[in-house]
């Protein structure tokens, strides 16, 4: 590194953490190797989700039709049944 009081920023998309980076970026945020969090929320919805409906880790080779025919939504390897966004828009709307 060039300066040593440099500010270090990471940025990532709210789909790195959902997919199972969220604790790799904990770790560099505890530890102080980041000053700042630059994310999306995308991943919001699913974060909530994830605090009452379990979701399914799979192995990335999946046929992209099946799981669609089978109402399931993939996030990188992590496959999220259709329900779930109904649930939780269903608990949003009647809030």
């Amino acid at each position: 590194m060039r300066d040593a009081d440099a500010t270090i920023y990471l940025t990532c998309t709210s789909n790195m953490i959902s997919s199972g980076l969220r604790e790799v970026v904990a770790y560099l945020v505890c530890e102080g190797y980041v000053d700042v969090l630059i994310t999306t929320a995308g991943s919001l919805a699913e974060d909530v989700i994830k605090t009452a409906k379990p979701f399914k880790m799979e192995e990335r080779e999946a046929d992209e039709a099946d799981l669609r025919e089978q109402e399931i939504n993939r996030l990188g390897n992590l496959f999220v049944p259709s329900d779930r966004y109904i649930w939780l828009e269903e608990a949003l709307v009647n809030r």
